[in-house]
């Protein structure tokens, strides 16, 4: 349970540092908006929508801020309220 616990708690310090790490550059690959992003921070967070790029969160916010990371390429999904929630990967822990 420990081994679990330890791979929840690093999954959501790996979000909550993209959460905090929103920059400004070059447009993302895949946009999320109009949702409740669940960011699993320590305040419990819900935002609106997410920007990533390359496989890394990049952006999280309102639609307003995160739509400023949309380009001639960028993928944008309208989730319509709908959740988001982060992906948990259990592995072997030894």
């Amino acid at each position: 349970m420990r081994k679990l616990w330890t791979a929840g708690f690093i999954a959501a310090a790996l979000l909550g540092l993209s959460y905090a790490r929103q920059r400004s550059g070059d447009p993302a690959d895949l946009v999320l908006i109009d949702g409740q992003v669940l960011t699993v921070d320590a305040a419990d967070t819900v935002a609106q929508a997410v920007a990533i790029t390359k496989g890394v969160i990049v952006a999280v916010g309102t639609n307003a801020e995160v739509r400023s990371r949309v380009g001639p390429s960028t993928r944008v999904i309208e989730l319509g309220g709908r959740s988001v929630t982060p992906r948990f990967h259990v592995g072997n822990f030894r």
